[in-house]
Protein backbone atom coordinates (compact mmCIF):
# COMPACT_ATOMS: atom_id res chain seq x y z
CA UNK A 1 0.00 0.00 0.00
CA UNK A 2 1.49 3.25 -1.03
CA UNK A 3 -0.04 6.42 -1.47
CA UNK A 4 -0.14 8.78 -5.24
CA UNK A 5 -1.12 11.54 -6.30
CA UNK A 6 -4.94 11.95 -6.98
CA UNK A 7 -5.70 8.44 -5.19
CA UNK A 8 -5.48 7.94 -1.28
CA UNK A 9 -4.14 4.56 -1.67
CA UNK A 10 -2.29 2.36 -4.43
CA UNK A 11 -2.02 -1.26 -4.16
CA UNK A 12 -0.18 -3.79 -5.85
CA UNK A 13 3.50 -4.26 -7.00
CA UNK A 14 5.71 -1.42 -8.50
CA UNK A 15 7.45 -1.70 -11.90
CA UNK A 16 10.30 0.27 -13.81
CA UNK A 17 9.76 -0.34 -17.25
CA UNK A 18 12.17 0.25 -20.17
CA UNK A 19 10.83 1.12 -23.62
CA UNK A 20 12.80 0.64 -26.48
CA UNK A 21 12.06 0.82 -30.29
CA UNK A 22 8.40 0.08 -29.88
CA UNK A 23 8.74 -2.99 -27.41
CA UNK A 24 8.71 -2.92 -22.83
CA UNK A 25 10.78 -4.58 -20.93
CA UNK A 26 10.40 -4.92 -16.92
CA UNK A 27 13.81 -3.94 -15.33
CA UNK A 28 12.41 -3.62 -11.55
CA UNK A 29 9.47 -5.52 -10.33
CA UNK A 30 9.03 -5.53 -6.24
CA UNK A 31 5.90 -5.50 -4.22
CA UNK A 32 7.96 -3.07 -1.37
CA UNK A 33 7.98 0.85 -1.59
CA UNK A 34 11.12 1.72 -3.26
CA UNK A 35 12.48 5.53 -4.96
CA UNK A 36 13.04 4.73 -8.95
CA UNK A 37 15.58 6.82 -9.32
CA UNK A 38 17.99 5.20 -6.98
CA UNK A 39 17.94 1.63 -9.80
CA UNK A 40 18.97 4.15 -12.60
CA UNK A 41 22.43 3.03 -12.89
CA UNK A 42 21.56 -0.68 -12.74
CA UNK A 43 18.83 0.12 -15.60
CA UNK A 44 21.65 1.59 -17.91
CA UNK A 45 23.63 -1.39 -17.06
CA UNK A 46 20.44 -3.97 -17.94
CA UNK A 47 20.56 -1.98 -21.05
CA UNK A 48 23.85 -2.32 -21.81
CA UNK A 49 23.76 -6.23 -21.30
CA UNK A 50 20.61 -6.91 -23.27
CA UNK A 51 21.38 -4.40 -26.52
CA UNK A 52 25.32 -4.68 -25.82
CA UNK A 53 25.76 -0.65 -25.77
CA UNK A 54 24.89 2.51 -24.09
CA UNK A 55 21.33 3.99 -25.30
CA UNK A 56 22.27 6.71 -27.12
CA UNK A 57 19.73 8.93 -24.50
CA UNK A 58 17.58 8.35 -21.60
CA UNK A 59 14.11 9.93 -21.17
CA UNK A 60 12.95 10.12 -17.81
CA UNK A 61 10.42 11.77 -15.06
CA UNK A 62 12.14 14.35 -13.15
CA UNK A 63 12.45 12.23 -10.18
CA UNK A 64 15.35 10.37 -11.81
CA UNK A 65 16.94 13.79 -11.68
CA UNK A 66 18.95 13.35 -9.20
CA UNK A 67 22.98 14.75 -8.65
CA UNK A 68 24.09 11.42 -8.24
CA UNK A 69 22.13 10.00 -11.41
CA UNK A 70 23.30 12.78 -13.82
CA UNK A 71 26.88 12.72 -12.37
CA UNK A 72 26.74 8.81 -13.45
CA UNK A 73 24.95 9.76 -17.26
CA UNK A 74 27.55 12.05 -17.53
CA UNK A 75 30.00 9.78 -16.86
CA UNK A 76 28.84 7.26 -18.98
CA UNK A 77 27.98 9.93 -21.77
CA UNK A 78 24.44 9.00 -21.85
CA UNK A 79 22.07 11.81 -22.64
CA UNK A 80 19.48 12.64 -20.45
CA UNK A 81 16.30 14.44 -21.08
CA UNK A 82 16.69 16.05 -17.60
CA UNK A 83 16.03 19.96 -17.26
CA UNK A 84 18.93 21.55 -15.91
CA UNK A 85 19.96 22.14 -12.54
CA UNK A 86 20.69 26.03 -12.33
CA UNK A 87 19.84 29.17 -13.45
CA UNK A 88 19.32 28.94 -16.96
CA UNK A 89 21.80 30.03 -19.76
CA UNK A 90 20.88 31.44 -22.88
CA UNK A 91 23.40 28.56 -24.54
CA UNK A 92 20.67 26.07 -22.95
CA UNK A 93 17.38 26.94 -25.53
CA UNK A 94 18.43 24.35 -27.48
CA UNK A 95 18.92 21.96 -24.92
CA UNK A 96 15.64 22.71 -23.56
CA UNK A 97 13.72 22.57 -27.55
CA UNK A 98 15.48 19.04 -27.14
CA UNK A 99 14.14 17.87 -23.49
CA UNK A 100 11.04 19.25 -23.91
CA UNK A 101 10.54 17.06 -27.31
CA UNK A 102 12.07 14.30 -25.80
CA UNK A 103 9.85 14.57 -22.43
CA UNK A 104 6.66 14.39 -25.06
CA UNK A 105 7.95 11.30 -26.41
CA UNK A 106 8.25 9.87 -22.86
CA UNK A 107 4.00 9.65 -23.27
CA UNK A 108 4.62 6.55 -25.09
CA UNK A 109 5.17 4.88 -22.01
CA UNK A 110 2.52 5.98 -20.37
CA UNK A 111 0.06 4.83 -23.43
CA UNK A 112 1.98 1.46 -22.90
CA UNK A 113 1.13 1.29 -19.39
CA UNK A 114 -2.39 1.84 -20.30
CA UNK A 115 -2.42 -0.30 -22.58
CA UNK A 116 -1.47 -3.23 -20.71
CA UNK A 117 -3.50 -2.82 -18.18
CA UNK A 118 -6.79 -2.36 -20.58
CA UNK A 119 -6.07 -5.05 -22.85
CA UNK A 120 -3.67 -7.41 -21.38
CA UNK A 121 -4.76 -7.69 -17.61
CA UNK A 122 -2.42 -5.87 -15.96
CA UNK A 123 -4.49 -3.94 -13.78
CA UNK A 124 -5.33 -7.44 -12.32
CA UNK A 125 -3.01 -10.02 -11.48
CA UNK A 126 -4.64 -13.14 -11.34
CA UNK A 127 -1.81 -15.55 -10.64
CA UNK A 128 -1.04 -15.80 -6.90
CA UNK A 129 1.59 -18.28 -6.18
CA UNK A 130 5.07 -17.61 -5.18
CA UNK A 131 6.84 -15.66 -7.61
CA UNK A 132 3.94 -15.70 -9.95
CA UNK A 133 2.91 -12.19 -9.43
CA UNK A 134 5.83 -11.08 -11.94
CA UNK A 135 5.83 -14.02 -14.05
CA UNK A 136 1.48 -12.62 -14.80
CA UNK A 137 3.21 -9.32 -15.91
CA UNK A 138 6.37 -10.81 -17.94
CA UNK A 139 3.45 -12.36 -19.96
CA UNK A 140 1.60 -9.67 -20.16
CA UNK A 141 4.79 -7.86 -21.44
CA UNK A 142 5.54 -10.88 -24.14
CA UNK A 143 2.14 -10.26 -25.49
CA UNK A 144 2.03 -6.96 -25.80
CA UNK A 145 5.59 -6.67 -27.66
CA UNK A 146 4.48 -9.93 -29.91
CA UNK A 147 1.81 -7.66 -31.10
CA UNK A 148 3.79 -4.93 -32.09
CA UNK A 149 6.37 -7.50 -33.51
CA UNK A 150 3.26 -8.86 -35.46
CA UNK A 151 2.34 -5.53 -36.23
CA UNK A 152 5.98 -5.03 -38.26
CA UNK A 153 5.29 -7.36 -40.83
Amino acid sequence: MRGKSGKEVEFGPKAVLSYVDGYAFLDKFSFDAFNESTSLEEDINQHEKRFGRLPGCVITDNIYGTRENRRMLYDKKVRASLIPLGRRKNEQIADIKWIKKKQRNRNRIEGIIGTGKNKYGLERILYKIAGGEEIWVRLGLSAMNLSTALARI
